[in-house]
């Protein structure tokens, strides 16, 4: 298939700024424009001497504008009563179109591709940048060389032929390939590459360089180092530490509005010391501190809700998520809390084997269900504004998340059926107060 840049029917417009710093997009127009800063711009034109090379890069630039685009026009399908009022514009149209010829004109197939607004972001391109069109770019450059950068991570691809395909091509093609890799991974890189192509191998060892040796090389090939020196903390902490004895001095942190992002590591009790129940443990949970027992029926109240919380104290961030979608909303949560300025808190839901009493090996069954039962809702609050990120197309029972784990097994027995209704009943409640917070805003990393 076409894509929308290479037709001549780009929705997207670059533009130059001289007093911005930062790129910013604008929906307004007829053309989604996406400003510049004057730096930016001026190596954004200096591509521009080959015509692939130009579009290349526009495909680059264009993918979270389409993205974004791509958010608008589903808002408007699920919630016709708050149009965005961008109807009319030609991005807009264009984008609308193009969807919909890739959805064969089937609106079920259409609403998927607005489901996931990377991978359509990414249709509407083509998925055509093959690495034969990198490799014509520069035919006729004479010294070339592909960096690889954390080669380590190649071992994790399980189907190495596109691999093997790109590495054999770029040596037919006159490139040299540098791997950079940490010491403590040499050899396995080895092993993996011995296993696509007979290599010879010339190791570097990089020593750590100096601000000064920096310095040097920045001015010897003309590169601007950040001014900024300014450090980013990142804290981590359990449920029991955030949830409860911590939450003072993280309170008056957020309220201070410090630079830094607080990850709490959330497994819903104090599981490091034995088990004990925490204000982050699940209602009815069996615990050595909440035992089941004639007297007893788990703990008696719900789990606080502490990304809420930690929202009322107005902080620039703040997002819930856990290990699914293959792991993209953990990702571009994480990436967006640590380049926001100010304090942002990840609030992340890490299931203990131990302590909920499932088989390992279950762990993305039970983030999974615990997302699709809407226990653990995916959801953002970007300056105060709450974006609901996932929202299941089917309401899972709260059951079939509980009954996967033996801190709640009793619920199970003959005559607690009153538990299970509590515990979907406080479900539903908190569900439907999200969706009220959110008021229709929904975005889908």
């Amino acid at each position: 298939q076409d894509d929308i840049i290479k037709n001549g029917t780009s929705p997207v417009t670059i533009a130059r700024s001289e007093t911005a710093k930062d790129i910013s997009c604008d929906f307004s127009g007829s053309l989604i424009e996406i400003t510049l800063p004057a730096d930016q711009h001026d190596r954004y034109l200096e591509c521009g001497y080959k015509p692939e090379k130009y579009k290349a890069l526009n495909a680059v630039l264009s993918i979270p504008a389409l993205v974004e685009a791509i958010g608008i026009i589903a808002n408007d399908i699920n919630y016709p009563n708050q149009p965005s009022g961008l109807e009319s514009k030609a991005w807009y149209k264009t984008i609308v179109v193009n969807l919909k010829r890739a959805a064969e004109n089937k609106e079920d197939k259409y609403r998927q591709l607005l489901e996931k607004p990377f991978a359509s972001a990414e249709l509407l391109l083509g998925n055509n940048y093959a690495a034969t069109h990198f490799i014509k770019l520069f035919m006729d450059t004479e010294y070339k060389v592909f960096v690889i950068d954390s080669a380590e991570r190649l071992q994790e691809i399980e189907d190495k032929t596109a691999l093997y395909n790109l590495v054999n091509l770029l040596i037919e093609n006159n490139w040299s390939i540098a791997f950079t890799v940490r010491n403590n991974y040499l050899s396995d890189l080895f092993y993996e590459l011995e296993s696509i192509r007979s290599f010879e191998f010339q190791c570097v060892q990089v020593d750590n360089i100096s601000e000064i040796e920096l310095c040097e090389y920045a001015i010897n090939h003309q590169i601007k180092l950040p001014e900024n020196k300014h450090t980013k903390f990142i804290a981590f902490g359990g449920d029991g530490g955030t949830y409860d004895i911590g939450l003072q001095s993280l309170s008056g942190a957020m309220e201070r509005n410090h630079d830094m992002v607080y990850v709490c590591y959330d497994n819903g009790a104090y599981m490091n010391t034995g088990i004990q129940r925490s204000s982050a443990t699940p209602m009815f949970a069996d615990t050595t501190t909440t035992p089941i027992g004639k007297e007893s029926n788990g703990k008696l109240q719900y789990r606080k809700d502490l990304a809420a919380i930690i929202a009322e104290h107005q902080i620039p961030y703040v997002a819930q998520t856990t290990f699914v979608q293959n792991f993209r909303d953990l990702h571009c949560k994480s990436e967006r809390a640590i380049y926001t300025k100010g304090a942002a808190f990840l609030n992340i839901m890490a299931p203990c084997p131990r302590g909920w009493r499932y088989p390992t090996y279950d762990i993305m069954d039970i983030v999974k269900l615990a997302v699709e039962t809407r226990y653990w809702p995916l959801f953002e609050v970007v300056d105060g504004k709450w974006i609901l990120n996932y929202e299941p197309r089917k309401y899972v029972p709260i059951e079939e998340w509980l009954v996967k784990q033996g801190r709640f097994k009793h619920m199970f027995k003959p005559g607690n059926e009153w538990m299970i209704e509590a515990f979907q009943k406080e479900v539903d409640r908190r569900w439907d107060e999200l969706l009220k917070r959110c008021d229709g805003h929904r975005f889908s990393y």
